[in-house]
């Protein structure tokens, strides 16, 4: 399974989302904080993980869901989502 997280400088409706949406799906949350893409890449990696979603915001707000993908030498952006619905689907092929 993924790991969530937020965009570098996250409101607190993107934090809220980001930690809800872990739960929901069993995912791992973590705190981004000032980290790059990369060092959240590095993490994951280290936790056995091989995709991150990160919650982006605009205007404080949630915005859309960026799946991100980890390998051996680094990191490459995947897909775009705009609702946990599409999210859902998303990580249920992901399962399998």
């Amino acid at each position: 399974m993924p790991v969530i997280t937020t965009s570098r400088s996250p409101g607190k409706e993107t934090r809220k989302l980001a930690r809800e949406t872990a739960k929901k799906f069993g995912l791992l949350y973590f705190n981004r904080n000032q980290k790059t893409v990369f060092e959240a890449a590095e993490k994951a990696r280290y936790e056995g993980k091989k995709l991150i979603i990160i919650v982006n915001e605009l205007l404080g707000k949630p915005k859309e869901l960026q799946i991100v993908e980890v390998n051996k030498n680094g990191f490459s952006y995947s897909k775009k989502f705009g609702s946990l619905s599409e999210l859902e689907v998303f990580l249920e092929k992901a399962v399998e």
